[in-house]
């Protein structure tokens, strides 16, 4: 499909069918506070139902993960969470406390307003948040599962229901205590645990552009991966400049393709496509 970028290595092992990351800027508007996209995520959800149907499994084969947008990253950008809960000079400990509270509690407002949405289409959606026991990050700060809750999301999933996760602020066991776990980040960390065929980001347009906006021309079709000679991957095609806005912290385009191509080298199938399209109705099956 010309609307769809596609990273395509090797076959992919068998397990979970489908993890989705639902993007922040295709779910809200990242410019403006809290803003939902009602008429999009309606029409996901719609494109859940059609694939749950077209699955018709008694075990639901979709995780899905949403990105945070304009709830959260802005409380996150006000106070300093890239940096941690550590105090600094103008800052006290409470007050960083606050931050990560308060982008906890606008994230879980969209989380929400997301399984709200599924819930109204027919998907028995339940909301999963990272914080405080179900994700963290290790002293690497590379995303993990805590204790037994990797368990539970599969037991979850294995009465029917389908896990809805989300971006969020987390316990952080290097030196930071607390930071941002993306939800690309917690895509990658469940394509290791999974192992599902394929995984879909649904952005706000139609794929990878060879530019930024409004300098874009074309849709890339294939983000391919080559095998060197020492067995790891060189990416062979030329990826476009990035664009990101002043409170995104968690890193822009370039951040998603490099997640992309991480799990596209565990043999995953790797769709990106806009959110509603006809094109991500057709991938999501």
């Amino acid at each position: 499909d010309d609307s769809t970028t596609c990273l395509h290595p090797e076959a992919a092992v068998t397990g979970v069918e489908m993890v989705v990351k639902f993007g922040g800027s295709a779910l809200t508007n990242k410019r403006e506070w809290e803003t939902f996209k009602t008429e999009v995520a309606g029409q996901t959800a719609v494109h859940f139902r059609e694939a749950l149907q077209h699955y018709n499994r008694q075990v639901c084969p979709i995780v899905l993960i949403h990105g945070a947008g304009s709830f959260g990253h802005f409380e996150a950008h006000q106070y300093g969470l890239s940096k941690g809960l550590v105090p600094d000079t103008d800052h006290d400990r409470q007050w960083k406390l606050l931050g990560f509270a308060k982008t906890h509690a606008s994230v879980r407002r969209l989380q929400n307003k997301v399984v709200n949405s599924m819930n109204d289409a027919g998907v028995a959606a339940v909301g999963v948040s990272p914080f405080p026991c179900f994700m963290e990050k290790d002293e690497k700060g590379t995303g993990q599962f805590c204790g037994t809750s990797l368990a539970s999301l599969t037991h979850t999933m294995s009465l029917g229901f389908m896990p809805v996760l989300h971006g969020d602020a987390v316990v952080d066991h290097t030196a930071k205590q607390g930071s941002i776990l993306s939800g690309d980040t917690m895509a990658l960390v469940l394509s290791r645990n999974l192992q599902p065929r394929r995984v879909v980001f649904l952005t706000d347009v139609e794929g990878v552009w060879d530019a930024p906006p409004p300098r874009g021309t074309r849709v890339i079709p294939e983000i391919v991966l080559s095998r060197k000679s020492d067995g790891d991957f060189e990416v062979v095609t030329q990826l476009p400049e990035t664009s990101q806005l002043a409170h995104d912290t968690t890193g822009g385009i370039l951040a998603k393709i490099s997640t992309c191509i991480e799990i596209a080298k565990l043999g995953i199938d790797v769709f990106i496509v806009q959110a509603g399209s006809v094109s991500a109705s057709q991938v999501l099956r």
